[in-house]
This record gives structure tokens, sequence and C-alpha cells, in this order.
């Protein structure tokens, strides 16, 4: 499942294979861009986190100035077990994301579907 790129409207089905698995997707976007991602799974509890593939492309002030909430996600998207996770994301520069995803407890295998809107 890793390294696949994703594009805004776009859904990926795919699973955590393994403990402690984390799946990596790259999605470009414009500055100020603004992203919908949504995790939903039965089996694993989803969270996510959204960094630039280039650490380059963000400067000190950048990382200052964004809190780790506009950042990542565990259990906001809610559904049927209150873990799905849902973030609206705005790129603060253009360039390529990576959005990576996992269980949050580092416990669970299971299979998700990612969307991006």
């Amino acid at each position: 499942d890793d390294f696949n790129e994703i594009e805004v409207g776009g859904t990926i089905s795919a699973s955590l294979d393994y403990v402690a698995d984390v799946d990596f997707y790259f999605i470009d976007l414009s500055e100020g861009e603004k992203i919908d991602i949504n995790v939903y799974s039965l089996m694993i509890d989803s969270a996510f986190m959204v960094f630039p593939q280039d650490l380059d492309l963000l400067s000190e002030d950048d990382l200052e100035e964004f809190s780790v909430d506009e950042w990542l996600d565990d259990d906001s998207g809610g559904g049927l077990l209150g873990t799905n996770a849902q973030l609206e994301f705005t790129a603060p520069k253009a360039g390529t994301y990576a959005i990576i995803i996992g269980d949050s407890n580092d416990e669970s295998i299971g299979g998700y579907t990612l969307t991006v809107d």
C-alpha cells in the first residue's frame, strides 16, 4: 500500500498488514489548497498525519505557526465505533505532502478506506 499517490477526489482501499504497520500516500497541493482527508475503518482505530515530503518546504517559522492539531487526527471522523479519522488540511506551501496512516494503538491490523476531497 505504501508510496502510492492520491489526488483530490480520490479514494484508496488498503490495509495495515501487521501490528505497528504504517502506510504512506503522497498528494500534490498548491499553496493555500484545502482538502478534507477521511480514513474509515471498523478493524483499526485509524489515525493519520500529514507532513511535507520535503522538510525544506517549510521553514522553522512555518512549523511554529501551525499547531499539531492542524497536521494529525485520531477519532474526529466518528464512525460506527467512533474510531474514524478526519481532518480538514490547508497546505501552507505548494508541494508534495505525505499522508501517513496507522492504528492509533499500534495493536491492530485491518482494512481501511482513505478518501481525499
